[in-house]
C-alpha cells in the first residue's frame, strides 16, 4: 500500500494532521514552492493519486513545510 500526500494551501480541503497512515504504508510527502501548485502541477499530483492536504491557514517557507511534514507523517505512522 502506498499513501501519496501533497501539501497544498490554495485547493487542500483537509488537514495532513487527519489522515490515516499505517506504519507499513510506503509514505511519498509533495512539497511544492512557497507560492503554492500550479494548476497544472496540482492536475498532474491529482492525476497520479495525490490527495492535496494542509498543514494551516499560514503560508511556510518550503523548509519549514518540509520538517513539519515529514515529522507529521512520522508521528501519524507511529514512528516517533
Amino acid at each position: 500500500m502506498r499513501a501519496r500526500l501533497a501539501l497544498d494551501l490554495y485547493e487542500a480541503t483537509a488537514p495532513l494532521s487527519g489522515v490515516r497512515i499505517e506504519q507499513t504504508t510506503e509514505t511519498i510527502l509533495a512539497v511544492g514552492p512557497e507560492g503554492g501548485w500550479a494548476p497544472a502541477e496540482r492536475d498532474l499530483l491529482r492525476t497520479h493519486g495525490f490527495r492535496l492536504l494542509h498543514l494551516g491557514e499560514r503560508v511556510l517557507r518550503t523548509e519549514t513545510a518540509c520538517v513539519a511534514g515529514v515529522s507529521l507523517v512520522a508521528m501519524l505512522r507511529g514512528d516517533l
